[in-house]
């Protein structure tokens, strides 16, 4: 097996995208419950901050994240493992970009000690800029949301009015 780094070796700068990118909210609460981590304020911030936080640390919660990450993901390590050139390693990013598969690829591409830095820098630009299209898909949909239920208010409030054709007749030409 090819030589990979733990999530606490790793920059801290990339704590955040891996833990946003990888965990789901639901594998993070579990991170919390397993560990005992008390995290103050209950919202998924507070509870995604707290992570990040910890993650530079060999400490419970960032070896359950880590052993989360490699069960998960351990076909990406596999396949990302076994690639022997930087290009074909530019092209396994590429191709799981282009198919929507980031976080497997994303975590593989991260924590192997192979990866050339230009692709982690890729890797890491991809993943922030998607984070920024997903933050604008989410604004898009909840403003149509709120269009939808003030289109849906206006109209139980909306008494229709005669015509202003009623009582006219037109005229065959």
């Amino acid at each position: 097996m090819s030589k990979r780094y733990k999530l606490w070796q790793l920059p801290t700068y990339t704590h955040c995208p891996v833990i946003g990118t990888c965990l789901t909210l639901y594998e993070l609460i579990k991170v919390v419950r397993q560990t005992g981590l008390i995290v103050e304020h209950g919202s998924d911030y507070y509870l995604h901050s707290s992570l990040v936080q910890l993650a530079d640390q060999n400490a419970p919660p960032s070896r359950r994240i880590q052993k989360i990450l490699d069960s998960k993901y351990s076909r990406w390590i596999k396949s990302y493992g076994a690639l022997t050139t930087d290009a074909e390693r530019k092209k396994f990013w590429h191709d799981a970009v282009k198919t929507g598969q980031v976080p497997g690829a994303f975590w593989a591409v991260i924590s192997h000690t192979h990866s050339p830095a230009d692709l982690v820098d890729l890797a890491l630009g991809d993943v922030h800029m998607l984070s920024h299209l997903q933050g604008a898909l989410n604004r898009a949909d909840l403003q149509y949301t709120r269009v939808r239920q003030l289109s849906t208010e206006n109209c139980l409030f909306y008494t229709p009015q005669p015509s202003i054709h009623a009582g006219f007749r037109f005229l065959d030409a």
